[in-house]
C-alpha cells in the first residue's frame, strides 16, 4: 500500500529522523540502532534488575526474537520516497 505523506506527518518525520535523508543515500551508520519498549517510561537498571532474567543465553535468545521482529516490521512498513 502506498499514499502521499501529509504534511504534518513529514514534519513529525524530518523531527523524529532529521538525517533520514543521509541515512538513505549517503552515510548508512548514522542510525544503527532501534529502540522498542512495552512500559510507559524508561526503566531505571533497578528496575530491570528486578523484572528480567539476565541469563545470557535467555537475553540472546530474546534478542534474536527482537530482532526478527524488528525485520517483519520493515517488511511490513510502507516506504516513501
Amino acid at each position: 500500500m502506498t499514499k502521499k505523506l501529509t504534511t504534518i506527518e513529514l514534519k513529525q518525520i524530518r523531527t523524529g529522523l532529521p538525517n533520514i535523508k543521509k541515512q538513505l543515500y549517503e552515510e548508512r551508520e548514522i542510525y544503527n540502532s532501534v529502540c522498542i519498549s512495552v512500559f510507559d517510561k524508561w526503566l531505571t537498571q533497578e528496575e530491570c534488575d528486578q523484572i528480567y532474567i539476565t541469563d545470557p543465553n535467555t537475553l540472546r535468545d530474546r534478542r534474536t526474537k527482537l530482532e526478527n521482529v524488528i525485520k517483519e516490521f520493515f517488511i511490513l512498513t510502507n516506504v516513501y520516497l
